[in-house]
């Protein structure tokens, strides 16, 4: 397009803002970028690295870019975490807000670049369904309530707790029998 001829368009990748990328740095990087004048800024993706709590920070850095026509934003692979989902309690490994997932419930650090924490609750287990009140109960009071709809390997239901161990292991209890 003709209109287009002169324009100056510059193009940011892979920022990954985190512990390990600096805030310093990247403020050095947008005035450096300002200092081009450019018509128009386009970034594209991995914005952050290791979870949401570094979107709000980024989101700060880039407002500083001071393009004449406007900035366009896609997001990368490193920009999809757990960013506003449910938090269900605090991960008994580090500390972390497990959330409640499509994958299950995860440690949030578990979506750090170098995943410090591999804490999960999976969603189903032995085909019974862990909902995020059962989690929260687990995370919270270190057992669920029991749960009926736990499958054997020969293929029997059985009724059974979840219990978490100091280490954060996920393990069952099996209520009495009325005929015990």
């Amino acid at each position: 397009d003709p209109k287009l001829e002169g324009m100056r368009i510059v193009q940011l990748s892979d920022l990954h803002y985190s512990p390990v990328v600096w805030q310093r740095y990247l403020i050095q990087y947008i005035h450096w970028v300002n200092e081009l004048e450019p018509d128009m800024v386009v970034v594209t993706g991995d914005l952050i690295t290791g979870g949401y709590r570094f979107a709000h920070q980024i989101a700060t850095i880039l407002s500083h870019l001071k393009p004449k026509q406007g900035v366009i934003c896609t997001l990368g692979n490193h920009d999809y975490s757990i960013y506003g989902k449910a938090v269900v309690g605090k991960c008994p490994k580090c500390g972390g807000n497990v959330c409640d997932t499509e994958v299950g419930f995860v440690c949030e650090n578990s979506q750090l670049e170098a995943k410090s924490c591999k804490f999960k609750i999976g969603k189903t287990i032995l085909e019974q369904p862990i909902d995020a009140v059962q989690a929260a109960k687990i995370l919270k009071d270190k057992k669920s309530d029991v749960m009926e709809k736990f499958i054997s390997k020969s293929g029997k239901p059985f009724p059974a707790f979840l219990v978490m161990d100091k280490k954060g292991k996920i393990t069952f209890e099996f209520p009495t029998r009325d005929d015990e």
